[in-house]
């Protein structure tokens, strides 16, 4: 039993958030039937009714109609989330995943836990799945089909659906004939089914029985995350989408965590019901994007949800939202963070452990204010003012009066190098008063290049009385011998 299938059997209506409740919902192809929810079915709707046959019986019925684009891509979402326990994931369309144990047999002490695995992944993102292992590809995708356990029981109506070019009038004669199961048709000699009914039949039995080769294309991971949830009624409220933008965060997680990464931007694209009859949820330009940028990279999906809920307050949305998508725009490799043993009372765990840090603080403020409400000291190759800025060191500074004609005292605690710089400059420097300073150190020459209009000035660290207090800070004197403040210390 080297091969396990995810088969899911609502997948099309499952693609909509909240076909599970009560209200009878079906999914429509050619007008008729072709999937419906326990109310619907509770109803008396079954697979193969009209339209309007089942309107008749349900007054409140809601039809989508099926997309099978977005259930290929919801199918592929499924592989990627399946990757991180096993690396060989083969699509089976149209609601199948095929995997490979062996590539995992190390990893799990026995297939039974990966099959329990991946049924919990497979829920967490909001399907149900029937899994059956078997002894070749075709086998196990027979009994997941039909949710059997046993080979010899599956009907012979499961052959269509492994093959395409088997018909259902080949498989009637096979019932005409007294055989019912693929049991009753493999017990017959393989020589003669090719001659009497067809090579088609014959070799996806050969399949099934592992007479022939059935090689798999296994996927390859996904470089980007990037997902859509459509909804079954419009939202409204602001307060609404959270219930969906939780169950992005968490797949988001997922995707990162098997991959061993971190996200530092997010896009969400908010979707109103005129826009995705136009264009694409994904595509579409006139969908409203809200960036969230993080100050260090996260994988907790709480701390996504946090953030951009924050960041959803000051967004405009459209007045009714159908669907909403995430993508991860910027990850980088995971870089394990320190920890206590021990955390404090109240102090949260795991994936949001990292909830109070200073960069938590920061990320708070620019969902809430914007990005340009905060900045970050950052060091570049200038001595230029006003190019550099970095962080000053603590220092101590002299307070008493220079003399005319004395000395400029050093600071109290000279640094070995770098010159000192405040932590504030301004953004044009303001003409002030000699008599207002107290010179403390300088001059420092600092003359730009010509390519800089060869500015020369000389700076000093001076003391300036205010209402509040004594304040440090940094002024210079320009060939005119005109006086400015430039900046000030912490």
């Amino acid at each position: 039993m080297d091969w396990l299938v995810l088969h899911f059997p609502a997948l099309g209506l499952e693609l909509f958030q909240g076909t599970d409740s009560q209200q009878p919902a079906v999914l429509v192809e050619d007008n008729r039937v072709c999937l419906c929810n326990d109310a619907a079915q509770q109803a008396g709707i079954r697979p193969g009714t009209t339209l309007a046959t089942a309107r008749s019986i349900a007054n409140d019925l809601m039809h989508l109609q099926r997309q099978p684009g977005l259930e290929t891509q919801r199918l592929e979402a499924l592989a990627d989330a399946l990757y991180g326990l096993t690396p060989d994931i083969a699509l089976a369309p149209p609601a199948s995943l095929v995997i490979h144990l062996k590539g995992s047999e190390r990893l799990f002490a026995n297939p039974e836990q990966l099959c329990q695995r991946a049924f919990e992944e497979a829920r967490a993102m909001g399907h149900r799945a029937t899994i059956r292992r078997g002894p070749t590809p075709a086998a196990a995708l027979a009994l997941a089909l039909t949710a059997h356990r046993q080979l010899s029981k599956v009907p012979l109506s499961v052959l269509p659906l492994l093959s395409p070019d088997i018909r259902d009038v080949q498989v009637e004669r096979f019932l005409n004939m007294g055989l019912r199961s693929i049991g009753d048709v493999l017990a017959l000699p393989a020589e003669s089914l090719a001659r009497r009914f067809g090579t088609a039949i014959a070799q996806t039995l050969d399949r099934v029985a592992g007479r022939r080769g059935d090689p798999q294309t296994f996927i390859e991971p996904k470089e980007r995350f990037e997902q859509t949830l459509h909804l079954l009624d419009p939202i409204r409220s602001k307060q609404g989408l959270a219930g969906p933008m939780l169950r992005l965060a968490k797949r988001l997680e997922r995707w990162l965590i098997g991959r061993q990464l971190a996200a530092s931007e997010l896009h969400w694209t908010f979707t109103s019901a005129s826009t995705q009859l136009q264009g694409s949820a994904t595509t579409d330009a006139r969908a409203p994007v809200m960036t969230v940028g993080f100050a260090q990279p996260l994988t907790g999906a709480r701390r996504f949800l946090r953030l951009s809920q924050t960041r959803l307050e000051q967004q405009v949305l459209p007045g009714e939202v159908i669907s909403v998508t995430l993508a991860a725009t910027a990850t980088q490799p995971l870089v394990g963070q320190p920890t206590t043993l021990f955390p404090e009372p109240g102090m949260p765990d795991g994936l949001d452990a990292a909830a109070q840090t200073p960069n938590d603080l920061l990320d708070q403020l620019r969902a809430r204010l914007g990005d340009e409400s905060c900045r970050r000291l950052e060091a570049r190759a200038q001595h230029h003012p006003g190019w550099l800025v970095r962080q000053p060191r603590q220092q101590g500074f002299t307070s008493k009066r220079i003399r005319e004609g004395s000395a400029i005292p050093a600071l109290a605690t000279e640094p070995e190098t770098a010159a000192h710089r405040p932590l504030w400059l301004r953004q044009q420097p303001r003409p002030v008063a000699l008599r207002e300073l107290t010179l403390l150190h300088g001059p420092e020459r600092i003359q730009t290049g010509w390519w800089h209009q060869g500015t020369a000035r000389d700076y000093y660290i001076a003391c300036r009385q205010q209402l509040s207090g004594p304040s440090y800070c940094w002024v210079y004197r320009d060939q005119d011998k005109n006086w400015y403040l430039h900046g000030y210390f912490a």
